[in-house]
């Protein structure tokens, strides 16, 4: 919808984003996504479907490691329905 094509527009523009290949989300899901460190030693991705182009989930990973927490582990996760 409108709301999310300038959302991704705006955080396109931003730029410091990087375009990940395509992969399937946690629900089975054909998405593709846009990632960015956010400077505190985390990476968030956008998980946006293949299929409509809506954002579909939010990933953050850990880029070093936090105490017993390894470099790559996902500390956070939320995934959305797409309504039709």
């Amino acid at each position: 919808d409108r709301q999310q094509a300038e959302l991704l527009s705006i955080l396109i523009e931003r730029g410091g984003l990087e375009a990940l290949g395509l992969t399937t989300d946690r629900s089975g899901r054909e998405a593709f996504g846009l990632a960015a460190d956010n400077g505190a030693g985390l990476r968030d991705t956008l998980l946006i479907s293949a299929e409509t182009g809506r954002i579909i989930g939010f990933e953050t990973a850990t880029t070093i490691p936090a105490g017993d927490v390894p470099a790559g582990a996902t500390t956070l996760y939320t995934i959305w329905e797409e309504t039709k």
